[in-house]
């Protein structure tokens, strides 16, 4: 058993919330450790059940959240003027967690190492910036609000495929589960009546739903007939001129699954590894595909796909006739630029060589030497209508409202390392 108790403060909240009181507890039971178990069977050599709960805090905000501000304004009879910026809250704290995790550890078949870990975490006193109305005078402040839920389950398993002399095959493979949910907001009510933040002009908090749904006009594509680009309305009927009215939940940023393994070969003083990790079920917004596929202005370099656009009726082009009313529209915010973010990527190789310690005590200086060559992002597969230069992005901007936005945002480069390890 193990338990925990502290009292934190932070500088990055108001007077009244500055310190919040902290503890976590947690306890195991090696079960294999009885004296009712078979120590003797073949299929379970250990055995360990575990639990904990806490609660902790988070206060990743600006230093100057809490204080109300002043801002220059414009000169009035030759005198200086200043206006409010920023409204002052006092009672911003800690976002605070609650979580309580299960696990369970086990040894199988001697080369079998498990670990399941099932975990449900409910957040409250949410961080994040709320918009004022504009009858205030201010556009939007960091409070405390709502409640918000993660739970999922996790596994992590290695295997000793192979161990000989000269030889030996290991493979380490993890995979995690998270369903998000918000479980309460401000009363700040969407079309359908229910509670809602935006966390950007794509993405909405919603209660009942992820924290990172995407609530977009969904785009239908280019009519055949007519060569012009269509929308569908919130009702789901056809339309060339959609409003904001028209925007419903499309998906959301955060992955069903995510997860990673790795296998790893030995022979001699050879080895190599090759690590792999995956995430499906997410989308993505790629958000600079409203430039570069922007047909009614010269700026910006434009994408290839726009040459597909459409001539003689029954053409299934990507982009309207040249003399569409829809030209002007055709790039504005809708599923068109939202992607299946799933992907799986080779994130890194490594093949090495370790200098045999006969060889590298002969130097009477080094204890061991390693030659190695490294390979990062190799090899990616992503959707093949995936339009964007890589389906693996994090956020636009910094609100931790926002994620799965990519805007003009480079890929993740590759790269090839040539390096020598030596021990003195």
């Amino acid at each position: 058993f193990e338990g925990t108790v502290r009292r934190d403060g932070s500088s990055r909240f108001g007077a009244n919330k500055k310190y919040g009181i902290f503890y976590a507890a947690s306890a195991g039971w090696i079960l294999s450790n009885e004296s009712f178990f078979n120590k003797d069977n073949k299929i379970a050599q250990f055995l360990k059940f575990t639990g904990s709960y806490g609660i902790s805090g988070n206060d990743q905000i600006g230093y100057f959240d809490y204080l109300g501000t002043f801002g220059a304004g414009a000169a009035y009879s030759d005198a200086s003027a200043s206006t409010p910026a920023r409204v002052a809250n006092p009672n911003l704290g800690w976002e605070e967690t609650e979580q309580l995790d299960i696990g369970l550890t086990a040894r199988l078949f001697n080369a079998v190492d498990l670990q399941l870990n099932y975990y449900n975490k409910n957040t409250k006193g949410l961080l994040a910036s709320v918009p004022y109305p504009f009858t205030t005078g201010f556009a939007s402040a960091t409070q405390n609000i709502g409640e918000m839920r993660n739970r999922g389950f996790e596994v992590t398993l290695g295997t000793q495929n192979v161990k000989s002399e000269n030889f030996s095959w290991t493979t380490n493979f993890n995979i995690g589960f998270n369903k998000n949910t918000v479980l309460s907001l401000p009363e700040n009510k969407d079309p359908e009546g229910r509670n809602f933040i935006s966390g950007s002009t794509a993405q909405r908090a919603i209660v009942g739903e992820s924290r990172n749904s995407f609530y977009l006009i969904r785009y239908k594509g280019i009519n055949p007939a007519t060569g012009d680009a269509e929308w569908l309305k919130k009702d789901g009927t056809p339309t060339t001129t959609p409003v904001a009215a028209d925007r419903v939940l499309v998906g959301h940023a955060d992955p069903d699954f995510v997860g990673g393994f790795t296998n790893t070969f030995r022979y001699k003083d050879f080895d190599l590894s090759a690590f792999f990790n995956f995430a499906y079920g997410n989308k993505v917004l790629i958000d600079g595909l409203r430039f570069t596929e922007n047909v009614a202005t010269p700026s910006f370099n434009k994408s290839t796909d726009l040459l597909n656009y459409w001539k003689t009726a029954g053409d299934q082009a990507f982009a309207p006739r040249l003399n569409s009313p829809t030209r002007g529209t055709f790039n504005q915010l809708s599923t068109s630029q939202l992607q299946d973010g799933s992907y799986a990527r080779l994130k890194t190789v490594t093949v090495g060589y370790n200098l045999p310690s006969s060889v590298v005590s002969k130097t009477k200086v080094l204890r061991s030497a390693r030659i190695y060559l490294l390979g990062q992002n190799l090899w990616t597969i992503q959707n093949k209508d995936f339009r964007g230069p890589d389906p693996e992005v994090s956020a636009n901007g910094a609100s931790n409202l926002i994620m799965g936005e990519s805007f003009f945002a480079l890929p993740q480069a590759k790269s090839v390392t040539f390096g020598i390890n030596l021990g003195l």
